[in-house]
Order: structure tokens, then C-alpha cells, then sequence
């Protein structure tokens, strides 16, 4: 764990902080305090928040995300959601199959007083039944499917505006923008 400024959290707060990471696919900012464990790539977490966040403000107005839904599915402990929570969506929705990352996001939140207006779900891609989403996201969750190609049907069919995967291919990181035509 990489934690600036130490002094701000007291000896408890930094156990537990431990006790419930690593935190290797985000960078947790505040209060002046950074928590992660993604040194040796550093920037990479970051670069595809803010890619997210630019292809989502290119497609919509603010006022339009005033009324789009977004969903992120294998949302880990929900860092990419967070870093897109200050965007106006009016239902912002992660869903995890691994309760213990639920908490493990539940968690520094707290402990860095972080507020968040996500609805925490434990579940999987199949577990959405008939919702659906204006934005789908799914970074990082495609390797872990027995069928890629399945997986990919059942996200298109729970989005209703704009999906955005990710997936490595070798070494290539690819973020893939599928839009919905009506």
C-alpha cells in the first residue's frame, strides 16, 4: 500500500485500511491522502477513469447524464464508479460477484470519508435479468468468462445508450466504445 501524508490517519485506521486491501486496481484520493498499490503501473487506473469519463461527456450533455442510468459489472470495489460519481447520473449502480471487494470498497470509503451515492450489488452479468442501463461498463471482467462471446450478448442486452469494455489483449489495453443505434 502507497498512503501519503501518514499522519493524517491514526495506527487503527491504517490496520484496517491493510486488513481489508490491497488496493491494486485504483488510486483512493482524499483529504490530501492517496491509498494504493498500483506503483509499478502507475497512471494506468487513472488514464482509463478519465478516458470513461471523456467518451461519456462526448456523447451526452450533462444534462442528459441528469437522466441516464450507468452500470458498472465487475465494478471490483467501485473506484472507476466513484471516480465518475461527480458526473449528475441519476442512478449510478455496481455489481460484484465477490463480497469481500464490496467491503473492501465499502470500506475506504469510509475510513477516508468518501462520500457515495452507488448502490452496491453482489451479482454478475446474469444476475441483472430484464434491467437495463443507459451506460454499461465493464473493465477488466471479460477474461474471467467461460464464454466471451455470451458474456458480451448479455451486457448489450441489459444497455439501452453506450457500452464501454475493456479487455487486454496481450499487451494491448483496449477500451471499446459500442453505441446503441435506435
Amino acid at each position: 500500500m502507497r498512503l501519503n501524508k501518514m499522519n493524517k490517519l491514526s495506527n487503527k485506521k491504517i490496520e484496517l485500511i491493510n486488513a481489508y486491501g490491497p488496493y491494486n486496481h485504483a488510486v483512493w484520493n482524499s483529504q490530501g491522502l492517496k491509498i494504493s498499490n498500483e506503483e509499478r503501473v502507475s497512471g494506468r487506473v487513472e488514464l482509463l477513469a478519465k478516458k470513461i469519463r471523456e467518451c461519456i461527456l462526448k456523447n451526452f450533455t450533462l444534462d442528459e447524464i441528469k437522466k441516464l442510468s450507468i452500470v458498472d459489472v465487475g465494478y471490483y470495489d467501485g473506484w472507476i464508479l466513484q471516480e465518475l460519481s461527480d458526473l449528475p447520473f441519476s442512478r449510478i449502480v455496481g455489481i460484484e460477484p465477490r463480497e469481500r471487494n464490496i467491503i473492501k470498497g465499502k470500506m475506504i470509503r469510509e475510513l477516508l470519508g468518501i462520500e457515495s451515492k452507488i448502490e452496491f450489488r453482489i451479482g454478475d452479468i446474469s444476475s441483472l435479468g430484464n434491467q437495463k442501463f443507459d451506460i454499461v461498463i465493464c473493465t477488466g471482467v471479460l477474461h474471467h468468462c467461460e464464454s466471451i462471446s455470451l458474456a458480451i450478448y448479455n451486457l448489450s442486452s441489459i444497455c439501452i445508450r453506450m457500452s464501454l469494455l475493456r479487455q487486454l489483449f496481450f499487451h494491448l489495453n483496449i477500451l471499446q466504445v459500442l453505441q446503441k443505434r435506435n
